[in-house]
């Protein structure tokens, strides 16, 4: 299996994959309340967002996406959110303003390494969940170079164990509310920088 720097081309597909494999994310489901429509949103701004900066990589044969970005940009802001003219329609204030509330909290936690990667977006179509799909992007995240640190959140319990094994380690805990705690993971590239 191959990655591929994602091009324009794919956006309907890593849509689609981040849609699936996000509908009950606690995380998306606390902004979405499950709609579709406002996942698919989502993923659809993250897309705008990486594929100006080349950081959308997705397996040849297009069933799993690692959508990141570059925290020396350090150009990604909620601000977007009301940029995107979608959102407060799509959203509504109310939403968008509980959205930015949990965003602004995570932010506050999340290491900003001088040469980090975000890895904001991981998904697998959900049929080849387990034949290592992930396990290879992440594989291809460790070796690109530039980075020293790749930072990543997830409220998926069951993603904890996934990313520990592959070298990562929780370095925060954000309890956000009864639903919804934010585990912080980061792993060292030291080698990588270029």
């Amino acid at each position: 299996m191959k990655i591929e720097i994602a091009q324009r081309k794919h956006k309907k597909t890593v849509v689609k994959l981040i849609s699936v494999a996000f509908a009950a994310d606690p995380q998306i489901v606390a902004y979405t309340d499950g709609n579709r429509r406002k996942i698919a949103l989502i993923a659809s701004l993250a897309f705008e967002i990486c594929i100006k900066v080349n950081t959308i990589f997705i397996t040849d044969d297009l069933k799993a996406v690692a959508i990141c970005y570059p925290l020396v940009q350090n150009n990604f802001s909620f601000r977007i959110l009301l940029e995107n003219t979608k959102f407060p329609f799509v959203f509504g204030v109310k939403s968008l303003a509980k959205m930015m509330k949990i965003e602004n909290m995570i932010i506050a936690k999340r290491l900003k390494p001088e040469k980090g990667l975000y890895l904001w977006l991981l998904a697998a179509d959900s049929v080849y969940k387990g034949q290592g799909h992930g396990t290879t992007l992440l594989h291809y995240l460790d070796n690109l170079n530039g980075f020293n640190e790749i930072i990543l959140e997830t409220s998926n319990i069951e993603n904890l164990g996934y990313y520990q094994k592959r070298g990562y380690v929780e370095y925060e805990t954000l309890a956000v509310n009864n639903e919804l705690t934010i585990f912080f993971f980061k792993k060292s590239l030291e080698s990588k920088v270029i």
